[in-house]
């Protein structure tokens, strides 16, 4: 039986102090030995050989009375390692009353190994029962004062999500004493990514100095995938390059959104949309990607289809106005003037671009008009005139073949017209419709 002094209680105290960086200790008596837990380290030792899950593997988490954090996308293996310092003032000699567990530890996972080291000699020996991972201690061994011991053990974890506090406890029977570590066990069950571009399709052609559109999903597949970030990217001398933010050939983001993309889980979707301008040289060709990334290192970054785009120089033409509006007509009306799309001239504008490449030559042609009302009834195109200026002077007939409207429009133009038109006799009143297309030439 143990009897307490004064002196004994000052002795405990001043242990106390000394033991601050390791667990807490319990049941120490001055001249015994005191197994104190100094460390416990983490390693994934997944797909090594017998002897190098024991000695070696990835080091993921070192540490006492802290969170053990395992992120996983799929089974893996790992080596748990609980230091044993001897803090007391004597040997401890192992014997099979001691106790070394840790719990809880679920019973359905793999156990391969479990044993402890002491100066290198392995004792091996313990179970897995009840959720309580045992080694058996009456392999024994003796602990020397500030000797360490190495309490191991190898298993299998499923691709899980868990949360759970554990305790490893140390005890020598003889003496009453030992220490505990309280941590936690977080496991992340982590997911896959899954990149689809959507825009731009493979083969397609972009203007020179124009921005283009891309957009792309993201989808997170089997578990977390925590925070999601994706970058366009283009082939480069048998590489692939991003592409910057900042002004540069052939590519470069000027703007970029996305939504969805931050704590992702299984099952949801990120969208990312940028606007890309596109600088490089006509004619030139490349494939462009999204590459996927996660905050976790653990999921393996993931890339799109690679969609073949060329660059080139157009013309880029455009109208301002859909339709040309007569409104109301009465047979035998001549020179009837369109309604005004623009109140301060009257002008149907066609406009050349900013980015286009030259205009040589711009026709026009037209189709009949034909009553909505009798298709038996309709108006000759030769009856709409049309001039580049307000004047009825310089009209001239649409015809159904392309006659020239102008020529030599640089990129920026914005070429006013006006239209006008004779309504023959001999028809019903109502609404007439046809069709004028603009064509144009570049011959560089």
């Amino acid at each position: 039986m143990k009897r307490f002094s004064s002196a004994k209680i000052l002795c405990t105290a001043f242990l106390a102090v000394i033991l601050v960086s390791t667990a807490s200790g319990f049941g120490y008596d001055a001249g015994e030995p005191l197994p104190n837990v100094s460390q416990l380290e983490v390693y994934d030792v997944t797909g090594l050989s017998t002897t190098d899950k024991r000695a070696s593997g990835q080091l993921i988490h070192t540490g006492l009375n802290e969170t053990v954090i395992i992120n996983q996308t799929e089974q893996r293996t790992y080596r748990f390692t609980f230091e044993v310092a001897n803090r007391g003032a004597s040997t401890w000699y192992l014997n099979s009353s001691d106790t070394m567990i840790h719990e809880p530890v679920e019973d359905a996972w793999n156990l391969d190994d479990v044993y402890y080291n002491i100066t290198s000699n392995l004792f091996f020996g313990g179970n897995l029962s009840q959720n309580t991972l045992n080694w058996d201690t009456g392999q024994q061994g003796s602990l020397g004062v500030g000797e360490k011991l190495y309490a191991e053990y190898i298993i299998q974890i499923p691709h899980i999500q868990k949360n759970t506090s554990q305790e490893f406890l140390v005890n020598d029977s003889d003496s009453f004493s030992g220490s505990r570590d309280l941590h936690r066990l977080k496991i992340n069950r982590l997911g896959q990514l899954n990149v689809t571009m959507h825009e731009p399709p493979n083969n397609t052609v972009y203007q020179v100095n124009r921005t283009f559109e891309m957009n792309a999903t993201v989808e997170c597949l089997g578990g977390k995938c925590g925070d999601v970030n994706a970058t366009p990217r283009y082939n480069e001398t048998g590489s692939r390059a991003v592409m910057p933010s900042t002004e540069s050939s052939p590519f470069y983001i000027t703007d970029y959104a996305s939504s969805g993309c931050s704590n992702m889980s299984s099952g949801e979707k990120c969208r990312m949309l940028w606007a890309v301008n596109a600088t490089g040289s006509e004619g030139s060709r490349y494939t462009i990607d999204v590459n996927s990334s996660s905050t976790y290192s653990e999921v393996e970054e993931e890339n799109s289809s690679k969609n073949l785009i060329g660059l080139n120089s157009f013309i880029l033409m455009g109208l301002e106005w859909e339709t040309i509006d007569f409104g109301y007509i009465d047979p035998g009306e001549q020179d009837q003037m369109s309604k005004c799309t623009d109140y301060s001239n009257c002008s149907y504008d066609v406009v050349i671009e900013n980015y286009s490449v030259p205009v040589d030559n711009l026709w026009v042609k037209g189709t009949d008009l034909v009553s909505q009302e009798d298709s038996g009834y309709g108006i000759g195109i030769s009856n709409m005139s049309y001039g580049l200026t307000n004047d009825i002077s310089t009209e001239k007939p649409v015809e159904n073949t392309y006659t020239k409207v102008a020529s030599d429009l640089s990129p920026g133009t914005v070429l006013s017209t006006f239209y006008w038109l004779d309504v023959p006799t001999g028809i019903i009143t109502g609404q007439y419709t046809g069709q004028i297309t603009f064509k144009a030439n570049n011959s560089g």
